[in-house]
């Protein structure tokens, strides 16, 4: 096989965070990518790199409060996700680049916690494996422009996310075409049924397994 970083994603996730792009060149993208590349290349999904952390700054100070959203959107995204060093225990300083420089020590906190269940859910699921042996990518329609809904499904596994890319509250349904049936919330457990309404805070978001 072979990985190319998603730099087009990267680049576009800032952007929204400045005001840029919107939620509808998420929408478009993704799409796009479906036919960019050959079935045995896949795009190397990150929201940091060393060029990034060092040059532009790390996730913190370019996402804030949508690290984490945009941390598992790199998970459902077709493709391979990437965790740059120091990401996966919550490293909020940039690395030194043309001298050495020492990450922070490995220790399980809430960040290792939060990239080990990530991890674990991209290993045991067949809808999120790259290339044509994952699940089908399905964006659906909300009654909210700056709502995204991605879901990968296979068989009778469908992974939902569901985020708020805004820094307001929002309000929101699905259109006439929407994910069905009983979910589970990945991080908390608890059960959704689709569709739905939902309320969703700034930068907010829902990862949903069934």
């Amino acid at each position: 096989f072979d990985m190319v970083y998603n730099w087009p994603l990267l680049f576009m996730l800032d952007n929204i965070c400045k005001g840029i792009n919107k939620v509808s060149d998420l929408r478009e993208l993704v799409v796009k990518q479906q036919s960019d590349l050959a079935p045995d290349a896949y795009y190397m999904n990150h929201i940091t790199n060393h060029d990034r952390n060092t040059w532009d700054g790390t996730e913190f100070e370019r996402y804030g409060a949508a690290v984490k959203s945009f941390a598992t959107l790199t998970y459902v995204w077709p493709g391979m996700p990437l965790i740059y060093t120091g990401q996966e225990v919550g490293m909020n300083r940039r690395l030194e680049f043309f001298v050495k420089d020492t990450p922070p020590a490995k220790e399980k906190n809430e960040w290792y916690e939060f990239y080990k269940s990530l991890n674990d859910l991209k290993h045991k699921s067949n809808a999120l494996k790259a290339g044509d042996a994952g699940g089908a990518t399905t964006i659906y329609p909300t009654t909210n422009p700056n709502v995204l809904v991605i879901s990968r499904e296979l068989g009778e596994e469908n992974i939902v996310y569901i985020a708020n890319i805004s820094n307001e509250e929002v309000r929101f349904h699905f259109e006439e075409n929407a994910p069905q049936g009983e979910f589970e919330n990945f991080f908390t457990k608890e059960k959704v049924l689709l569709p739905a309404a939902f309320k969703l805070a700034p930068w907010d978001f829902l990862l949903l397994t069934k």
